[in-house]
């Protein structure tokens, strides 16, 4: 047997395919590309599941989210001897009530902003005409032949088409509004529940998931679910203290300079700061369209806010707050975010860093595991001495 397996390794077909790595590499890389292409082919077995999970996606990933945020605060209590059923029920009451007024306060604030812009907007471009002719005028560009009217009339078109689009869209979802109602209301009642269960249980779910698992799999195992863990709420706690920080500073910034719907405005940022890196950006897009109503002088000072925000944000909240512990690299973060959502659309937008982190584990724990296992990764030299 010896003198076979000795024969064996000496030949061409394991010196040239099975010991080598390259060749190696590009066998496992085609047998993942031919399961993927299989599942491909028979998608349509998975259809049910599919569907399954488009109704229970919404409100799992919202008591995950929620479940990151409140989990370090029923810790704690828990370390000063306070039951986590009880801890939950205060923060449950705390959230009904900060739903409450958000719906009462909040919502009507936003779109009553959005009404008083809509309904003064002719008004808006009237006055930026005229702001625009007069800085012309003052500042004698007119060798430049700078249309001034044309441009605010284009600027307005395009305004007014996206109010138009924005109120075909509600009027047509209106139907599909009442036709998801039900799916709107399982999201309702099974939120709170999943959440209960996430904070109450949530240290004994990963113990569960390994049980399942032969004895000598489920170390390994806990601890991908221990790092998968913590990627997460690394991500996802930092994205959320770093969206509120950006809301602050925009609200202060833009009430600072008087620009119109300063406060909305700095919500909006916030909200789109959860996508990272673009979020930012598309707050800024928008504060400009206002600001272009308002006066040249006004985008100015909105740009101006825009680097102060940044810079902010760049050198102080984001290392403070993340720091380097997702260790993705901004230009990994474009791509990713620009691939996912040009698959998945805005859940893609919104899950495709934390799927990578995930995926990123998985594959990293792979990959020790694959190294320490596969002969070709094994020090020739130290296996002599």
């Amino acid at each position: 047997m010896e003198e076979k397996e000795k024969y064996f390794k000496l030949s061409w077909f394991y010196k040239w395919i099975i010991d080598n790595k390259v060749i190696s590499f590009f066998i496992g890389m085609l047998l993942i590309l031919l399961n993927i292409f299989l599942l491909y082919k028979i998608d349509f077995i998975f259809q049910p599941i599919l569907s399954f999970l488009g109704i229970v996606l919404f409100p799992i990933v919202l008591a995950g989210l929620f479940y990151y945020l409140l989990n370090p605060i029923v810790d704690f209590a828990e370390s000063k001897r306070l039951p986590r059923t009880v801890t939950i029920s205060i923060l449950f009451t705390i959230l009904l009530a900060l739903l409450s007024w958000a719906i009462a306060v909040v919502v009507p604030a936003i779109m009553g902003a959005a009404e008083n812009f809509i309904k003064n907007f002719p008004s808006y471009l009237a006055e930026a005409e005229r702001q625009g002719n007069q800085f012309v005028r003052d500042y004698n560009l007119q060798k430049m032949n700078i249309n001034v009217d044309m441009i605010i009339q284009k600027v307005g078109d395009q305004a007014l088409s996206l109010v138009r689009n924005f109120y075909s869209v509600t009027v047509s979802g209106i139907g599909g509004f009442i036709t998801t109602a039900t799916g709107i209301v399982i999201d309702i009642i099974i939120f709170p529940f999943i959440l209960f269960y996430l904070l109450r249980d949530g240290k004994t779910i990963g113990i569960f998931l390994t049980s399942f698992l032969p004895n000598k799999w489920r170390t390994n195992s806990l601890n991908v679910l221990r790092d998968m863990n913590k990627q997460l709420s690394s991500f996802i706690r930092g994205e959320v203290l770093v969206a509120l920080a950006v809301a602050i500073i925009f609200s202060v910034g833009l009430s600072i300079i008087q620009l119109p719907f300063a406060i909305p405005i700095a919500i909006l940022a916030g909200i789109f700061n959860l996508i990272p890196y673009l979020g930012s950006f598309l707050a800024f897009a928008f504060a400009l369209v206002v600001a272009a109503l308002v006066n040249p002088w006004m985008i100015l000072k909105v740009v101006i806010v825009f680097i102060i925000e940044q810079t902010i944000e760049g050198r102080f909240v984001q290392p403070l707050v993340i720091g380097s512990q997702m260790k993705i690299h901004p230009i990994s973060i474009l791509f990713i975010l620009l691939t996912a959502g040009s698959f998945f659309g805005v859940w893609g937008v919104f899950l495709g860093i934390p799927v990578y982190a995930i995926l990123k584990v998985l594959i990293s724990h792979f990959y020790d595991w694959y190294t320490k296992q596969s002969p070709h990764f094994i020090d020739k030299n130290s296996e002599e001495e």
